[in-house]
């Protein structure tokens, strides 16, 4: 999979949160029953090394993804980052978005 190009002069605000299955801020084993990552571009990026079907399991860290976005100014990529986050679907018992 190759990663999408970013155009340096736009990327003026970049932010990162991440997805875990966590529970209480302790590791939540689980199944991936469903992962439908939002829409990648030259500003939304997905960082993950997991598929639906997969475990999540107590031996590694429990991060599930990274998203991150660009925009020239804060609230344009606050935008894109509500917008990302409304099309992402993981069905795990336990699921959190941690803001980095």
């Amino acid at each position: 999979m190759s990663m999408p190009k970013v155009n340096k002069q736009l990327a003026t605000h970049q932010l990162n949160p991440v997805v875990c299955s966590i529970r209480g801020f302790i590791p939540s084993p689980g199944l991936l029953n469903h992962l439908v990552p939002p829409k990648t571009s030259s500003t939304v990026r997905v960082d993950t090394g997991v598929r639906q079907g997969d475990t999540v399991t107590t031996y590694y860290d429990p991060m599930i993804a990274k998203l991150v976005t660009w925009a020239p100014n804060r609230k344009a990529a606050l935008q894109k980052l509500k917008q990302s986050l409304e099309e992402y679907q993981v069905r795990l018992e336990h699921v959190m978005i941690l803001y980095q």
